[in-house]
């Protein structure tokens, strides 16, 4: 009979597998489809890692290039630099000349003057020694001259900062330029130079400096009243050096332009355009700023150095 315990037995147990079965097969479906999935993800996985590799390929080729490019751009920068260094020394030439044939004059005629001596029975021995100090004084003012020459020439970025008295760095520049505005009949006036030590590269500051006066130089030669003023004033943590000139001032349509490289207010085959964009960068790089003073009557130029220096610029040990 179907309704026999052994029938029904048998039923569970078939039903029992078939839901068994039923199980597995649907465990077995997911497995497949897990799989599946995690094939797809690995390969997405592949395809990412193939382009993150090329795109790690293409960055580092970038970055190499822009090495190279920005090797290219110091390269250009460095010689920039050098030329407008020459050019402002090429400008002051004539004055360091005679700054230099002054004090030769000067030991010649001591020399005269002590043969002179040696040829008289009584020799007078104080006048021998005013004549043999004077040629040392002499001697040590043209040692200091060439000296400041030669470093003045020499590559400032690559000199260590170091901390200079305001006061020596204002006299080397000055060595520079001081008979040329004397022979310009330009009224070179510098102020009381207060006790002050800057951490810098001097070479930098000192082209800086000889810029600004080259170019207040070249801006009151029209002028009748000729004067040029130089002053250090002690800002808290900073210091300023500030050069003013009689010229006739700047336009106020291309102030804001005298800091791009290569523009000039000044005629052709007079100034690179230049000056004043490196300047600018010498005086950031040293963490300080380098602007006109718009709200002066007179042109004035005005470098702002900070005391301490900056943690980005090596110092000399």
């Amino acid at each position: 009979m179907v309704n026999s315990p052994a029938f029904l037995i048998f039923s569970i147990l078939l039903l029992g597998i078939s839901i068994r079965l039923w199980i597995v097969r649907r465990r077995h479906n997911k497995a497949h489809e897990l799989l599946s999935k995690t094939r797809d993800k690995l390969s997405v996985a592949e395809d990412t890692a193939l382009k993150l590799r090329e795109l790690t390929s293409a960055l580092e080729k970038t970055l190499n290039e822009q090495k190279e490019q920005q090797a290219v751009i110091e390269e250009h920068r460095a010689k920039m630099l050098q030329s407008a260094k020459l050019s402002a020394l090429g400008e002051m030439a004539g004055g360091v000349a005679h700054e230099i044939n002054s004090p030769l004059t000067v030991i010649s005629l001591s020399v005269d003057h002590l043969r002179d001596l040696v040829q008289d029975e009584k020799l007078d021995k104080e006048a021998v020694e005013r004549a043999l100090d004077r040629i040392e004084n002499t001697t040590f003012r043209i040692a200091r001259i060439i000296k400041s020459l030669k470093t003045f020439c020499s590559d400032g970025s690559a000199q260590p900062t170091t901390d200079i008295p305001v006061r020596e760095l204002i006299d080397d520049t000055l060595s520079f330029c001081s008979q040329r505005f004397s022979t310009g009949s330009v009224d070179l006036r510098v102020g009381e130079l207060p006790q002050l030590v800057l951490p810098c590269r001097p070479v930098e500051l000192s082209q800086v400096l000889l810029n600004l006066l080259n170019n207040a130089y070249d801006a009151v030669m029209s002028e009748g009243d000729r004067w040029i003023q130089l002053a250090v004033e002690d800002k808290g943590d900073m210091v300023e050096i500030s050069v003013t000139d009689s010229g006739p001032g700047i336009p106020v349509g291309v102030r804001d332009r005298i800091m791009q490289p290569f523009f000039t207010t000044k005629q052709p085959g007079h100034g690179t355009g230049l000056g004043l964009s490196i300047s600018r960068g010498i005086a950031e790089s040293h963490g300080g700023e380098l602007f006109l003073d718009e709200n002066s009557k007179r042109t004035r130029f005005v470098l702002r150095l900070p005391k301490q220096a900056p943690a980005n610029i090596t110092h000399a040990a």
